[in-house]
């Protein structure tokens, strides 16, 4: 089988952090002896067309280097809504992505469209066109923005009919899906898989403990939640170390000079090796999104062993049993996430407990498991028939 992948998002370097998940499912499918082609944005700096062991990439132009804005920041529809001149850059950005699908479409059994939006309805028309299936996977941004632009459902029910089936990663965003009225049996739940190779747990000894947060530095994230945690622990032994970038970088610094934290330490996004090292010498990891779709490095945080605590929202629900894999804390209830921490700092027989049960959770999203379910499931969409 050959597959054609259609993305606004991909690494730019094999160590990317940016939609490093979808080189990782890539390379899963490609142990299943599927032909994989991607296209994706350019930007400055990138090569047109490269490889990735067999994975071909090519990657669309659609302005000159200096204006091509709109990809790899993660706030694609912040920035277009920001400028109407920007509509222009999305216009092309669309027209010469739809130009490469074209022009390859013909040689691939399958369509694979990673985020609804920007490309759904263009390239639904290109698949029907071609007489190909088309399936589409949804990563979590895309399906919050209908919640947020009601609007956005009639064109997603427009688009639920020519497909063929729709990918999700968690139950929380396949309710979503059936709450604007896409039917049951096009929705599968299958998450994107995490590299076993690079995240594995390691013994370490921290003088002070470490609490790690990896995440974009939006206001979906609630980076500030972590900052009232840093500032109301009382525990000096405990710092936190925050990975990231994004529009609220300078609202966070500003908020960890007010209260003139010293027990937090903002880190700059890292290569994948650098990122996986710092999560295994890491104690706890934690992360109290609201809303989150999956939450990739919540995994990789489980298969090396750290401990993770995450709000109980949105797919966290998903991977995390409380108590047992991990704990969930209700949004925004600052004391209970503290005295989570403290439980598994001064508990180590419930530490090892929730750390047992998440390793082992976590096998089923290794890369040849994920693939194989891919597989299985596009097997049956073909067919006909339906697996859900």
């Amino acid at each position: 089988m050959k597959i054609l992948e259609i993305t606004h998002s991909f690494v730019r370097n094999p160590q990317d952090y940016i939609s490093h998940f979808l080189l990782t499912f890539f390379e899963g499918l490609e142990t299943q002896n599927i032909k994989i082609k991607v296209i994706s944005p350019h930007n400055s700096g990138l090569k047109r067309i490269e490889n990735y062991g067999s994975i071909e990439v090519e990657r669309f132009r659609y302005a000159y280097d200096k204006d091509e804005i709109l990809a790899y920041k993660g706030n694609m529809h912040e920035i277009v809504l920001s400028n109407p001149f920007n509509l222009i850059l999305l216009f092309n950005f669309i027209k010469y992505c739809i130009r490469n699908v074209k022009k390859d479409i013909s040689d691939f059994d399958l369509i694979h469209l990673h985020w609804w939006l920007p490309f759904g309805i263009p390239v639904s028309f290109i698949a029907n066109r071609y007489n190909k299936p088309l399936i589409i996977s949804l990563h979590g941004t895309d399906v919050r923005l209908i919640k947020k632009y009601k609007i956005l459902r009639y064109p997603m029910r427009w688009l639920s009919e020519r497909v063929k089936a729709f990918f999700v990663v968690s139950n929380y965003i396949k309710n979503i899906m059936e709450e604007i009225g896409i039917s049951n049996d096009k929705i599968y739940v299958l998450s994107m898989p995490v590299e076993n190779e690079l995240f594995f747990p390691e013994k370490h000894f921290n003088k002070n403990k470490v609490i790690l947060t990896i995440a974009r530095f939006t206001k979906q994230k609630r980076i500030e939640d972590i900052i009232e945690i840093a500032n109301n622990i009382k525990n000096d032994k405990i710092i936190f170390h925050i990975i990231g970038d994004g529009p609220e970088k300078e609202n966070i610094k500003n908020l960890i000079n007010r209260y003139q934290l010293q027990n937090i330490l903002i880190i700059s996004p890292m290569d994948r090796k650098q990122i996986a090292k710092k999560i295994r010498s890491s104690d706890i990891f934690i992360l109290l999104s609201q809303d989150e779709g999956f939450g990739m490095v919540v995994v990789e945080s489980m298969l090396s062993g750290v401990p993770v605590i995450l709000s109980n929202s949105g797919g966290f629900k998903n991977i995390i049993n409380n108590n047992i894999n991990g704990i969930l804390v209700e949004h925004g209830d600052i004391n209970q996430a503290i005295l989570s921490i403290e439980k598994l700092i001064k508990n180590r027989n419930i530490r090892n407990k929730i750390v047992n049960n998440a390793l082992k959770d976590a096998n089923k999203y290794k890369r040849d498991n994920i693939a194989k379910r891919f597989i299985e499931i596009v097997k049956f969409i073909s067919s006909g028939e339906n697996i859900n």
